[in-house]
């Protein structure tokens, strides 16, 4: 949650959004010696955004503002196959 308030001509002016992200990224890890792992990683696999952002003031020069925002997102169609993966090594003590 955040909350602003601006001063204009008008007078005051409040901001408030609020909103959420849910993420997910999938991985395999493979053991490659007793003590070392190498890990393949497709981050940010799915996303799903909410936004929720009011503006409001007493003055009646400024009308109340209110927008409501759902997105999704998948970045298995935005890039190619060498700019969305990410490889990385496991060194286990």
């Amino acid at each position: 949650r955040q909350k602003e308030e601006h001063t204009m001509l008008s007078g005051p002016v409040i901001t408030t959004d609020r909103g959420g992200r849910l993420r997910f990224s999938a991985g395999i890890a493979y053991q490659l010696l007793k003590r070392l792992q190498v890990e393949m990683v497709l981050p940010n696999l799915l996303q799903v955004q909410y936004q929720k952002s009011r503006q409001r003031s007493e003055s009646s020069a400024f009308s109340n503002v209110e927008t409501e925002q759902f997105s999704f997102y998948s970045s298995m169609n935005s890039l190619p196959l060498q700019e969305w993966w990410g490889l990385g090594f496991r060194f286990v003590l």
